[in-house]
Order: C-alpha cells, then structure tokens, then sequence
C-alpha cells in the first residue's frame, strides 16, 4: 500500500512494468502472480491468511492454517496484533458507512483511506458483513482480554491463541 504517496506508487508501477517487460507500446496485463512476485514480504503477509480464515469463519482452511502456525512458530502476539489491526478496520468502516450504510456505498478513495485494497476487498467485505455492530464490540473486546492472557502466560501462549482463534471461527461460520 503507498498510503496515496504519488512517487511510491509510481516506484511500484515502475518495478512491475520492468517485471512484465511492458511499455506504453507494448501494454501487459497484470495479474495477482505478478504483484506477489514483485511485492515486498513482510511479517503481516504471513498472518493475513490466518486472520482471513478466522474472521470469514472458514472452517476448511482454518485447519491447514493453524497447522501453519505450529510449524512456522508465528509469534503469537505480533499475530494477535495482526487480528487488532483487523478489528480495527472493520470499526472504521463500520463508522464512516453508519448503522444503515452498505459496503457498496464506499468509493475507491474511501477503500483506499480505510486500507482495503483489491487483493482482500472480498475478505474485508465478509468479514464487515459479520462483524458488525455488537459483534465488532465483541470480538475488540475479546482480542484485547487474549492480549492479556498471552502476555501474561508466555508459555502457553500458542495454545491459549490457537483455543481462541478456533472459537472465534466459529462464529461467522455458522451463517
């Protein structure tokens, strides 16, 4: 994401047109591949998937991604974090659209300033379409009680994170 900085962004097209080998002359169409080949990786790429099969309640994936989890050794509360951050979106969303507003009523640059971006716009949508109102309240309050726990109980923090990303899973799963 460039944050709407002009030079960033024109940084990245710059560096996917010279992946693609593409000109004004000779234009190339963009894929998802091509993004992921040329986009920088960082720690919250490895937890989106995770935070993704939990807030849209998608039991299937869910088992491979907390297998995942185990054998990567994801630190348990900067993958946290990555769900408050989350949480954190939808409440913004959440209040620009209003109690009656519709996902569809947001604009690109609304999408842009809220953080939704084309590559999760489906995810995000799920997931707002769930956590919403007293939902939201109470899965920001849960994440903040399992930031104390795992803080508080290090050792059996990857238990304790992996107890409660089950069951909040299952929430938006049953819809």
């Amino acid at each position: 994401a460039a944050n709407l900085d002009v030079r960033l962004a024109q940084s990245e097209i710059d560096k996917l047109a010279l992946y693609l080998d593409a000109s004004p002359q000779s234009p190339k169409q963009v894929d998802s591949a091509a993004l992921d080949a040329i986009g920088a990786v960082s720690d919250e790429d490895g937890f989106m998937s995770l935070v993704n099969a939990v807030l849209s309640g998608d039991q299937p994936k869910l088992a491979g991604e907390m297998v995942r989890m185990r054998e990567m050794a994801l630190n348990p509360v900067g993958l946290l974090l990555a769900f408050e951050r989350r949480a954190a979106q939808l409440a913004r969303i959440a209040a620009r659209l209003g109690p009656r507003g519709s996902f569809d009523d947001l604009g690109k640059g609304e999408k842009a300033q809220l953080g939704i971006f084309f590559r999760e716009e489906r995810e995000i949508r799920n997931q707002y379409a769930y956590w919403r109102g007293p939902r939201l309240d109470r899965l920001t309050s849960r994440l903040v009680e399992l930031h104390r726990e795992l803080l508080a109980n290090s050792q059996a923090a990857h238990l304790l994170l992996a107890q409660a990303l089950t069951g909040m899973a299952r929430r938006p799963a049953r819809r």
